[in-house]
């Protein structure tokens, strides 16, 4: 299985910032670097993508360029990486967001195996709702996965590394156990 994992955001605009003052942009690029070795050797072929950070092209184009890319290396699972924040810094849990088609609902759906936080659940986003251009323009299934609130006072990042490691080891695997959830 060859799976595209994407960093949110761009250098430019990063999104997000952690209570421990990291954005969204500098936390996934240092994370999805520094484990790549840890998820590798499953049998599947993982390749990191990101947007462009040009100043003159808006969303859409960078999605519809991103999922050029994405294509042209023939994944067959995308997956955007984010996550969230809040006033309150005492919620957490995890969200994924789907486009609604079969594929992207069933991956989905994994996540919920692998959540030591609790699941905040699925949510289907519309090809013009937030995320969606991620979502919709591509050949590939797509899910953005927000496995924290980057606001929380109380993430464990040793137990987060540790989920979103098994997640991405055992994602095909675990395609077939999702018909008994």
């Amino acid at each position: 299985m060859r799976i595209a994992l994407v960093v949110g955001h761009d250098r430019i605009r990063q999104g997000a910032r952690s209570s421990a003052g990291v954005k969204e942009f500098s936390f996934w690029h240092t994370f999805l670097h520094t484990h790549i070795a840890d998820i590798a050797g499953t049998g599947h072929t993982f390749a990191i993508f990101t947007r462009s950070s040009s100043l003159t092209k808006g969303y859409t184009a960078k999605m519809k360029q991103l999922h050029k890319e994405i294509d042209e290396w023939n994944a067959d699972l995308a997956i955007e990486l984010h996550f969230n924040s809040s006033n309150n810094r005492n919620i957490n849990g995890w969200e994924v967001l789907s486009s609604g088609s079969y594929l992207s609902m069933r991956y989905a759906r994994i996540v919920s195996f692998y959540a030591n936080l609790p699941c905040r659940g699925v949510k289907v986003i519309g090809k013009h709702g937030r995320g969606g251009g991620f979502l919709h323009y591509g050949k590939a299934p797509a899910i953005i996965l927000e496995p924290f609130f980057g606001s929380s006072s109380s993430i464990d990042y040793t137990l987060l590394k540790k989920d979103i490691v098994a997640f991405l080891r055992n994602i095909q695997r675990d395609n077939a156990a999702v018909n008994k959830i």
